[in-house]
């Protein structure tokens, strides 16, 4: 189980494990493969599960929204997929602990276990969707005047420096251009 997140991040970063039966997406709208809302109890969430389908592990994406109290205590590994851990240190600070396995960046998770949080480690957590892959993998759609086969995007994050990437999509490389 994946989650929470919207509709949208679960069929551009998570369809192929959809598709294969290995993951179902959840939030409490109802819009992914499974609804979660607040309140609701673990007893309740494994009773509504499709017939046969048990969770192996919970991999919780706590950034920006209400992973419900049960799955911080259901008796499965966690996962937590941490982003933005300089925007939200003191949420995931409290919730750190109840985790198998804490992932954010490299300069959070340094922190983390210094903070004596052992099951911290660095990862990569963003990226570029496949829509826009293969929008980028389609010619001449971009990169037009900027040489065969670039591109430029930017992206902005509520309170964080607008981030501008030059994607080379020949090779795949993300570079930032700062």
């Amino acid at each position: 189980m994946f989650g929470p997140v919207t509709a949208r991040f679960a069929e551009q970063n998570l369809q192929p494990q959809r598709a294969a039966g290995a993951c179902l997406a959840f939030n409490a709208d109802g819009d992914t493969d499974f609804q979660i809302k607040p309140g609701v109890a673990w007893e309740d969430v494994v009773q509504r599960l499709p017939d046969g389908w048990r969770p192996d592990v919970l991999v919780l994406w706590p950034a920006y929204g209400t992973v419900p109290e049960c799955l911080w205590q259901a008796p499965l590994p966690r996962i937590a997929l941490a982003t933005d851990w300089h925007l939200q240190w003191h949420h995931y600070r409290g919730r750190v602990g109840q985790c198998d396995l804490f992932v954010t960046d490299a300069p959070g998770a340094e922190v983390l276990r210094r903070q004596g949080f052992p099951q911290a480690r660095a990862g990569i957590l963003c990226g570029l969707e496949w829509e826009f892959l293969e929008l980028a993998c389609s010619p001449p759609r971009c990169g037009e005047g900027l040489g065969e086969g670039t591109g430029l995007t930017a992206g902005v994050t509520p309170l964080v420096r607008p981030r501008i990437v030059y994607v080379s999509y020949r090779k795949l490389k993300v570079q930032p251009i700062l």
